[in-house]
């Protein structure tokens, strides 16, 4: 796995990296990344939420299957992974896939 950072506007030229906004929307980043990875039943609980058709118990399997195995508090992603999401998404929305590696650059 590889320690990423946020790809950012200020990498295509649109703000600075030290921008106040960047900086709390990472803050927020990191706080859901420590939430999902280390809060199992408030993670369930946001899932039960915004997928309301599942029991408790489904969102807990939901969690399980699709989220646990591929979120860290640290920040870390499988690129090989990511590439999968990305192309699956790209095909279903009928456009050009990207790099992961591009969208996941790794923090320096």
């Amino acid at each position: 796995m590889a320690r990423v950072a946020i790809i950012t506007g200020a990498s295509r030229g649109i703000g600075p990296l030290d921008d106040p906004a960047l900086r709390a929307l990472a803050r927020a980043n990191r706080r859901a990344l420590v939430t999902i990875a280390e809060q199992l039943r408030l993670a369930v609980d946001y899932i039960a939420a915004f997928l309301g058709r599942l029991t408790r118990e489904e969102a807990q399997q939901y969690h399980e299957r699709y989220i646990r195995p591929y979120f860290t508090s640290d920040g870390r992603v499988d690129l090989a992974v990511a590439q999968r999401a990305v192309d699956a998404v790209a095909t279903e929305l009928g456009v050009a896939s990207l790099s992961a590696e591009q969208m996941y650059q790794p923090a320096v």
